[in-house]
């Protein structure tokens, strides 16, 4: 149900942002990466993908494994990799009701070890510290400092692990984990494998307390959901998407947004 806005911001290689107002619908974002490209291109309304910290990211026909054409290749020849994108607008969670749901479809195709945390996503607010082509052979830690939002971990290969975190700017790390973050709880522990495709969705709803309900849910299972009631520090508005790794490397196709 739908109270005042509900936005929902799609995820992946089909990346779309559509704001729901007053009954209206607006696409904002729609990247089915049809042209092969992850910055410019004739995509209309496409984003532009960033990688950073030993990652890099293509446009492959995955037709074979996700069945749906085109997709996002990532891959890690490093631990703690990572890949973004900026919305073309902040989407703000201003009202009750207000919700934004990522979803992706998702296959791993390598890891270079198992580990509980090697798997992340998380919606951030840049806070004026923006990555962009020209700098994000830079620091990731340095860069992305200054950001604050959410972000959700989970395991790879045989050591599950499931955990949503808070985080907060200028603690001396980078966005998607560091020193900083503080733990809003652990849910039903899992781990992306080397077999199967998984749709995986992140959802922040604001509450009538102005905090945010997050819930992580995979393949239709909510596997955590919990309140930044029990800490406070609710994120209001998110400029970015991210994905990446923890210390291990892994390699990923995404696609399919709905």
């Amino acid at each position: 149900m739908l109270t005042s806005i509900n936005r929902r911001l799609f995820v992946s290689i089909l990346f779309g942002l559509t704001v729901f107002t007053a009954g209206a619908q607006t696409t904002v974002i729609n990247d089915p990466f049809t042209d092969g490209q992850l910055q410019g291109g004739s995509d209309a309304n496409g984003v532009e993908w960033l990688a950073a910290n030993s990652a890099t990211v293509a446009v492959v026909d995955d037709t074979a494994g996700l069945g749906t054409g085109n997709a996002m290749e990532f891959i890690s020849t490093g631990g703690f990799s990572r890949v973004t994108t900026e919305f073309p607008t902040t989407v703000t969670l201003a009202k009750t009701g207000d919700r934004m749901t990522v979803s992706l479809k998702v296959r791993m195709t390598r890891f270079s070890a198992a580990n509980s945390s090697g798997f992340r996503i998380g919606l951030h607010n840049h806070n004026g510290s923006k990555v962009t082509a020209a700098n994000v052979s830079q620091s990731w830690a340095t860069l992305t400092d200054p950001w604050g939002g959410y972000f959700f971990r989970a395991g790879v290969g045989n050591q599950e692990g499931m955990q949503i975190y808070l985080e907060t700017p200028n603690q001396g790390d980078g966005a998607l984990g560091g020193g900083g973050d503080v733990l809003l709880g652990g849910g039903t522990s899992w781990a992306l494998t080397t077999v199967g495709n998984h749709t995986i969705k992140m959802e922040v709803e604001r509450l009538s307390n102005g905090q945010h309900r997050l819930r992580y849910t995979v393949d239709g299972t909510i596997l955590q959901e919990e309140s930044t009631a029990i800490i406070g520090g609710a994120q209001t508005s998110f400029t970015n998407l991210s994905l990446g790794s923890g210390s291990p490397e892994i390699d990923l196709r995404v696609d399919e947004v709905w």
